[in-house]
């Protein structure tokens, strides 16, 4: 007599000798990792709510570096422009002046402006060329006379700064510096903390060095 026995178990023959095994299908629970639909949704939040504000941060970080960037190289375009402008001792015309054109430190500070409000798209707080109006908090023109170049070496540590420096455009051989401040605020909260002053700002700073070397000649109106 033979029985069949289910899937899952073992099936036997039965005679004489007994009863003698064919054969076995084990039945094996597999587990697929498979969660319920409200614990996964739980996962996938609690790794949205991890990744989302990093993912932001360096987002956000990213951006300040780019700002930073810019800034800093249209502050160096701005200061290179009115150097050229310093060292070549160009001035122009005003109508409302006695002697038909703006002084040389006035014209290094008109070239600056409008630089900044021309090609920058008046990125810097620096004023106004028309109506002239310099804002001179944040734009500066000054200049070391010759003899004090002689004595203080430009190249040691501190570069400029061990160097006296006089508000005003400088004669012949002087070095005429054109320095531009910019009150640079971070977006990201901990990018604040890279040298940020008590408001939350840092202030940039860039300048050009220039010696005044053109026509002597030209140098006669600071």
């Amino acid at each position: 007599m033979r029985k069949a026995a289910k899937a899952g178990t073992r099936q036997e023959t039965r005679g004489d000798q007994g009863v003698s095994v064919r054969g076995f299908t084990p039945v094996v629970k597999v587990s697929t990792g498979c969660k319920t639909g409200r614990a996964h949704r739980g996962q996938t939040m609690l790794e949205f709510a991890i990744a989302v504000p990093i993912f932001l941060a360096l987002a956000f970080a990213m951006v300040d570096m780019a700002r930073y960037f810019w800034i800093v190289h249209t502050m160096n375009y701005v200061t290179n422009q009115a150097g050229r402008t310093a060292i070549t001792a160009t001035t122009f015309p005003n109508g409302n002046s006695t002697n038909g054109n703006y002084t040389r430190q006035q014209s290094i500070y008109i070239t600056a402006m409008q630089t900044n409000n021309g090609t920058c798209g008046g990125l810097l707080s620096i004023g106004t060329a028309s109506p002239y109006n310099p804002n001179l908090t944040n734009l500066h023109v000054e200049y070391c006379s010759y003899a004090n170049t002689l004595n203080s070496s430009i190249n040691s540590t501190g570069g400029e700064s061990n160097l006296t420096w006089t508000d005003g455009a400088g004669d012949y051989q002087d070095l005429v510096r054109v320095r531009v401040d910019y009150q640079f605020s971070y977006i990201t909260p901990f990018m604040k903390l890279l040298k940020s002053t008590a408001n939350g700002t840092t202030t940039l700073e860039v300048s050009c060095v220039q010696r005044n070397l053109g026509n002597p000649a030209l140098y006669l109106n600071p």
